[in-house]
């Protein structure tokens, strides 16, 4: 445990030293694996934690395959980097962005009617019940168990939910974009209700993580469009990073007090269930080492590849299981290994050095772009900027799972960018009824 805690610290000196970059997937991945393993060593003897060498090494060769795969990426980016500020001559003023307010209103009444069908849907499913909280556990163990298709929501019900997500990012995005560039938040705050509508929508889908993600989305765009402003040159105040740890902490305290809402029972205290959330792949992915999954499907990259072969199922034999088999460690109970899992499991040490090589360079080419786009702001700089933080989640992931491989590269994906066009187009380009 050490070893990682180490190694971690070594790696967020490294990429800040090389890059001065925050926004970097190595210092996130870093960071994240330095709580989790912190966590694990705080927790050591109420988990049951005795780290094997080889979970370690893994874990370690996982992580510096990660600082290459930037390094060589960012290494590629140093021309077109230098060619794109000689081209563009200053930078652009920042601009406010405006939503009319009857299609705000229009939005939050269709949330508030998907709220309702969802309810509705949830109630079925779960049967009889007695408390929210039975309704949503009784919910959440019938869509899990079941594949009986009767035990699924409607699926025009989940489309409008999507709709939703994509009209909620986009609030933010202009919420977020307007307060940094005219420093009135009042003026703005009616962008912020879609996205309280929004994590009612995720209590009832008993998705915590999905409101997580908006939170990481709102935490990606804070910093490109504040970094922006200067044309990427303002350093970080002490202000903002405790601004930034004071919403980290609020989206925590949310997710921990809506653990019954959405069907989890749990005795732990706020710091231990948190630190079992974000830290509890590590000891799980130990007893995975120990004691190999036994299940095979068949298929290459099935556990990490999961939303594809998942999609590409209705068209064959085989059937994916979306889900991996539940562990104990002590007084934990999970089924999150982290992201090297997948990629053991799949393709063995040489699939984690390449796979979280391509992971991170990847993103770093992504964060390029998105630098290069809120130093420009030429036209449709903001919907280009909410797209990439929407799916930039998976940079703060790899302590649970492979989320790039495993969500993003999917077929959803494209439908969710479809989504958030249509909805950028609602909001910015039809025409007012009332001109």
């Amino acid at each position: 445990m050490i070893e990682i805690i180490i190694c971690s610290i070594l790696l967020l000196v490294f990429i800040y030293m090389l890059r001065r970059e925050f926004l970097s997937p190595t210092f996130a991945v870093a960071l994240c694996f330095l709580v989790a393993a912190s966590f694990c060593l705080i927790y050591k003897e109420e988990w049951a934690i005795n780290l094997q060498s080889k979970t370690v090494d893994i874990i370690l060769i996982g992580l510096i395959s990660c600082f290459f795969g930037e390094i060589t990426a960012a290494t590629l980016e140093q021309r077109k980097e230098r060619n794109f500020l000689n081209s563009i001559e200053g930078f652009n003023e920042a601009q406010e962005f405006y939503i009319d307010r009857y299609k705000i209103v229009l939005f939050i009444l269709m949330q508030i009617i998907v709220l309702y069908f969802y309810y509705k849907e949830v109630s079925r499913i779960a049967g009889s019940f007695t408390s929210f909280a039975v309704m949503m556990n009784s919910y959440k163990s019938a869509i899990y168990e079941s594949t009986d298709i009767a035990d699924n929501v409607n699926i025009i019900v989940k489309q409008l939910a999507k709709i939703s997500y994509a009209g909620t990012v986009i609030c933010l995005g202009v919420f977020i974009n307007n307060c940094v560039t005219t420093k009135k938040v009042k003026r703005n705050i009616i962008y912020i209700i879609p996205a309280i509508l929004y994590v009612a929508l995720t209590v009832l889908q008993s998705s915590r993580a999905s409101m997580l993600q908006v939170g990481m989305a709102a935490l990606v765009m804070f910093y490109a469009f504040w970094k922006g402003e200067s044309g990427w040159k303002q350093r970080i105040s002490i202000k903002v990073i405790f601004g930034a740890l004071g919403v980290l902490a609020l989206i925590l305290a949310l997710f921990w007090f809506l653990k019954e809402a959405v069907g989890r029972t749990s005795q732990k205290e706020f710091l231990e269930y948190i630190g079992f959330y974000f830290g509890g792949g590590i000891p799980f992915f130990d007893k995975y080492i120990s004691s190999p999954s036994s299940k095979f499907t068949g298929l290459v990259g099935a556990e990490t590849f999961t939303s594809l072969w998942g999609f590409l199922s209705k068209f064959t034999k085989y059937n994916v299981v979306g889900h991996l088999e539940f562990r104990h460690s002590g007084g934990i109970h999970g089924n999150t290994y982290t992201a090297y899992r997948e990629y053991y499991n799949d393709f063995g040490i040489t699939g984690v050095i390449i796979l979280e090589f391509i992971f991170a360079f990847f993103y770093t080419k992504l964060f390029a772009k998105l630098k290069r786009l809120v130093i420009e702001k030429k036209d449709k700089y903001l919907l280009k900027v909410i797209i990439i933080a929407a799916f930039s989640y998976p940079i703060f992931y790899e302590t649970i799972a492979a989320q790039l491989y495993r969500s993003i590269l999917s077929v959803g994906t494209v439908t969710y960018i479809m989504i958030i066009y249509f909805m950028n187009w609602f909001f910015f380009k039809l025409r007012s009824i009332f001109c």
